[in-house]
């Protein structure tokens, strides 16, 4: 619902869920060139599970939609069980770019570009195992520079926060697609 302490209103909340423009992950595997696959991962310890989801964005309709979302919690190999789910997801959808949380994942993100590298000259070069040495580890406490695009002046704004206004716009714009299964 539409709280003061919500982030998204419950209006665009209810456009996004009636957006005619869904797209599944079989569209995605059907027709990989139609669409920007990311992979986004926030690691957790057990109890919450590491969240790890998939959204596609159509470069027909502008729209951006998860495909899929997987929360890994086995107790005792939480972040091991984690990295199996992104390298077998990565073999999957192929997707164009991960990123992953930095913070409590950083000794992760080591061990999969380890993976990859480890196949380098002992596979063939379209192998998706291989893009996983790009994996790109955000540190949401850290800050980014942007350009404001009414002042053409350069700013520093908090990932996170960064993050979530772009996701905010997305919603009120109309561009994301919901689906409840």
């Amino acid at each position: 619902g539409s709280s003061r302490s919500s982030v998204f209103q419950k209006i665009f909340i209810s456009k996004a869920l009636n957006n005619p423009n869904k797209i599944y992950a079989e569209d995605v595997q059907s027709n990989r060139n139609g669409y920007v696959v990311t992979l986004g991962c926030d690691w957790n310890h057990e109890n919450v599970g590491t969240r790890i989801c998939l959204s596609a964005l159509d470069k027909n309709t502008k729209t951006i939609s998860p495909i899929s979302f997987d929360n890994v919690s086995k107790e005792g190999w939480t972040q091991t069980a984690a990295m199996d789910k992104i390298i077998d997801l990565n073999r999957v959808f192929i997707p164009d770019f991960i990123y992953v949380d930095e913070g409590f994942g950083y000794a992760q993100i080591e061990m999969l570009k380890k993976f990859a590298l480890s196949k380098y000259g002992k596979t063939y070069a379209g192998d998706p195992d291989l893009r996983l040495a790009n994996i790109v580890g955000i540190n949401f406490s850290s800050s980014v520079k942007i350009v404001d695009p009414k002042t053409n002046q350069e700013k520093n704004r908090f990932i996170k926060q960064y993050m979530v206004e772009n996701a905010v716009n997305f919603f009120e714009e109309g561009m994301i697609s919901l689906d409840i299964e």
